[in-house]
């Protein structure tokens, strides 16, 4: 079964969907997201930070996602500055 759907029938309902049902904070660390379907039979959410430890000069990032059938472990990454790396490589 194939569905088609003019580009102007999608000009005019993205902009509502997009506005209506998108909710996108910014913070400095990071940021918060959430969107739900129009019809009401799903939601996503993130929320994503990072933090800088001047220390040993690493970034850690974590995003949190839950989803109509709850929140999904967090996931979280490590970036290495360049000096660290060349350091470590001696």
């Amino acid at each position: 079964m194939s569905v088609s759907v003019s580009a102007a029938v999608l000009d005019n309902i993205f902009p509502t969907i997009k506005e209506q049902f998108n909710k996108f904070v910014p913070f400095q660390e990071g940021y918060r997201f959430s969107v739900e379907d129009p019809d009401g039979n799903g939601k996503r959410e993130e929320l994503k930070y990072s933090v800088y430890d001047e220390k040993t000069d690493t970034e850690t990032v974590t995003m949190y996602t839950a989803d109509e059938e709850g929140p999904k472990p967090p996931f979280k990454i490590r970036k290495l500055s360049a000096n660290v790396l060349k350091s470590a490589a001696g």
